[in-house]
């Protein structure tokens, strides 16, 4: 087990989506992300501007992008592609910028 209480849980993902619901704005995207590959891809949904790719080392597995969501009933989704996955956490903290 890993030392840190965060990452010493998780889910094994592929091809699946953790979706949850934000109000309208703009926010932080944290997310621990462990590919099984040496780099994954992970896409983010329901963001302005269209699906998010981003790239997530398995020795570094935490990324943030700041997203803006806007529409009633925002959904946003984070998928691994084409990869296995261990899906630590995420924090979607809104920013006043």
């Amino acid at each position: 087990m890993k030392n840190q209480k965060l990452d010493r849980d998780g889910t094994r993902v592929r091809d699946h989506m953790f979706q949850f619901r934000v109000a309208p704005g703009q926010y932080d995207l944290t997310m621990n992300v462990v590919p099984f590959s040496e780099q994954g891809q992970l896409t983010v949904t329901g963001v302005e501007g269209g699906p998010l790719t981003l790239s997530v080392q398995k020795k570094n597995p935490v990324t943030t992008a700041r997203v803006s969501v806007t529409g009633e009933q925002s959904v946003v989704g984070i998928r691994v592609e084409n990869d296995y996955g261990h899906f630590n956490w995420v924090s979607c903290v809104e920013t006043l910028e």
